[in-house]
């Protein structure tokens, strides 16, 4: 329960919480106050191809991990043999990253935000990062794998490309 504390002040009159009736500069106060707080509560930017819009420190982790993803599957034309070079060379990294991260930010979230996608975040770049999944990558890329199977894999098939 709020407590109405007033205090008489010469030539304003009452001031205090409830005093925005008597003093135009205590309401004008509260006014931008409360103003503020909704600005800061309101969401900062925009991602293509999201359904919401998002505050700005989940925009980071999401462009953080689109960045991450996209720098693992850059390995691939290093890696590469020549008979997929063409069909590497034509892929955008990039692109491939932003359908992954859109595929685990639908089905868990943003990076961190709870131990689940955490795991399931931390198991996809594991994956990806592995030296011995050269493999794996090259399909992440070419789309011979797609983003919701890449997701969706047990360790069980993931481990069958180690190979």
């Amino acid at each position: 329960m709020a407590m109405h504390m007033e205090a008489e002040v010469p030539g304003i009159g009452a001031v205090g919480c409830y005093a925005e009736k008597q003093s135009p500069l205590c309401g004008k106060r509260k006014r931008q106050q409360k103003r503020l707080e909704e600005e800061d509560r309101q969401p900062r930017s925009v991602t293509p191809g999201a359904l919401r819009v998002l505050p700005q420190d989940e925009e980071k982790e999401r462009a953080f991990t689109r960045n991450f993803i996209s720098f693992l599957l850059s390995k691939v034309s290093k890696e590469t043999d020549a008979r997929y070079m063409d069909s590497v060379n034509a892929c955008d990294p990039s692109k491939v990253a932003a359908q992954l991260e859109s595929v685990l930010f639908e089905n868990w979230g943003f990076n961190g935000q709870s131990p689940e996608s955490n795991e399931k975040y931390s198991s996809v770049f594991s994956c990806l990062q592995n030296p011995a999944n050269k493999e794996l990558r090259r399909q992440v890329l070419l789309g011979e794998i797609s983003s919701k199977q890449l997701v969706n894999m047990s360790p069980d098939e993931v481990y069958d490309y180690l190979f």
